[in-house]
């Protein structure tokens, strides 16, 4: 009897120490199976140049929206009390409002930086909105980033 000839469709990818690989679906519909993976190495490749274009765009937004400079920070030592001294009300109020001094001069030197962040991610939301749906998913799902798929025939044991 012989035997029905089956394929694997792998995905790969990566390179040298990071290389890695999976088998997703065995079929015995060549052509369906064909027909799946060049389906997904278009929409790979359909990713890549969207993706391209939105690097592209970026790199433009940064050069019109430079980076700020974040300042020096001006923190103030928080005292620690050894275990043989017992503190006080007053100095754990005093070390909670040298935190608080802390805390608000780290947002302060921050803000403009988080500020920028903040519109650069809403300028890379609103370039990408332009592509379909299906391609604004690929851009949160990583799986199209340097894979490819092929189909290949299963060996038999005999």
């Amino acid at each position: 009897m012989k035997n029905k000839q089956l394929y694997k469709i792998r995905q790969f990818g990566g390179s040298y120490d990071d290389s890695w690989e999976s088998v997703d679906y065995v079929t015995d519909d060549f052509e369906k199976g064909t027909a799946y993976v060049n389906n997904k190495n278009s929409f790979a490749q359909v990713m890549m140049e969207a993706e391209q274009k939105c690097s592209e765009y970026l790199a433009l937004w940064q050069q019109e929206n430079p980076r700020p400079n974040v300042r020096d920070l001006k923190q103030v030592k928080i005292p620690s009390f050894p275990n043989k001294v017992k503190p006080t009300k007053e100095m754990l109020e005093e070390r909670e409002n040298l935190k608080k001094k802390n805390k608000e001069d780290y947002e302060d030197a921050y803000r403009e930086l988080k500020e920028w962040g903040e519109s650069r991610i809403k300028a890379q939301n609103n370039f990408q909105s332009q592509f379909s749906e299906e391609i604004q998913k690929g851009f949160h799902d990583f799986s199209y980033i340097d894979v490819t798929w092929v189909i290949e025939p299963v060996a038999w044991l005999e």
